[in-house]
């Protein structure tokens, strides 16, 4: 019997051996795999991201990072590099010119090709296809032939300007003390609402606090969808102008409409171009059906008036 249970015990440690040596090689595996692009960040100075349809450019300038010659979303961009400069490159899960177009990671048929500039030197160059599953795609090197599955996806690569525009670029900085609003529609009164020592007014009356408050921090809040390639012309319709007043300076905020029902376009004297906004975000900016009158809960005060007698 001790024989016996001498022999299991000797088999059970075996086992645990094997274990422990797969585990500790899968790990040494795992933290000597290379990296797919030997890419620095902080040496790239432009992006270039096609797929095979279009192609936007994303560039370092001396202010920062832009496309089109605007803002761009410069915490995007960081996570970007991040992200390709980590890549692993573990186990090629194809090696075959087959695979490569089977996996759509060759130069005539990538559904992403991402290249890396530093100044007029490529630093990198990378084919991305088909995904194996949930934020993970299929990989290659432009200078080798292997397919690698890699942590990332084509959505987060995308090749619209809009897809890279810093859609925080007219937020207003600081407090908003005050609002102008010159309506289009002549039926609308203009409407002015004002932080005094005393709160916020409305058309000079008493108005209601939170209401003009949340009014307020829409302006520092304020995110646009996108470019538009419309601009003033017969076929928009003016819908108001915004003058805001923040902390030493003021802003102007011109809006308007493509059609009767189209797309809301903004402009602002503090940033060139024209940008398209959702149709809630105009309409909160415009005041529509907005209730900035002062309320009173006449109940209550009649109910202090009673007990007060």
């Amino acid at each position: 019997m001790n024989t016996k249970i001498g022999i299991l015990a000797a088999i059970a440690a075996a086992q645990l051996l094997l274990i422990a040596v797969f585990w500790f090689a899968g790990d040494a595996v795992q933290d000597e795999s290379e990296v797919l692009l030997e890419l620095n960040g902080n040496d790239v100075t432009r992006l270039e991201i096609s797929d095979r349809q279009q192609t936007v450019d994303v560039v370092r300038s001396e202010t920062g990072w832009t496309v089109r010659d605007t803002q761009a979303d410069e915490d995007k961009i960081t996570r970007v590099l991040e992200k390709l400069a980590g890549l692993k490159a573990a186990w090629p899960v194809a090696t075959t010119s087959a695979s490569v177009e089977r996996f759509e990671v060759g130069e005539g048929n990538y559904q992403r090709r991402v290249v890396a500039y530093a100044g007029d030197e490529v630093v990198g160059d990378l084919l991305l296809g088909t995904s194996p599953g949930y934020q993970r795609v299929h990989a290659r090197n432009v200078d080798g032939s292997d397919v690698y599955s890699v942590e990332l996806s084509n959505y987060e690569l995308g090749t619209n300007a809009d897809d890279w525009l810093d859609k925080s670029i007219l937020a207003v900085d600081g407090d908003v003390n005050r609002v102008d609003a010159i309506f289009a529609d002549e039926d609308r009164e203009d409407i002015t609402v004002e932080k005094g020592q005393e709160g916020w007014v409305f058309n000079g009356a008493a108005a209601d606090q939170d209401a003009v408050q949340t009014y307020a921090n829409r302006f520092g809040n304020l995110r646009v969808l996108g470019f538009s390639s419309t601009i003033a012309t017969d076929e928009t319709v003016a819908q108001g102008t915004l003058s805001v007043v923040g902390e030493g300076n003021t802003i102007e905020f011109s809006l308007s409409r493509i059609g009767e029902d189209g797309d809301y376009l903004i402009t602002s004297n503090a940033v060139e171009g024209v940008y398209r906004l959702a149709t809630y975000s105009a309409e909160q900016l415009l005041m529509v059906d907005a209730e900035f009158d002062a309320e009173f809960d006449t109940e209550s005060l009649e109910s202090g008036a009673e007990n007060a007698q």
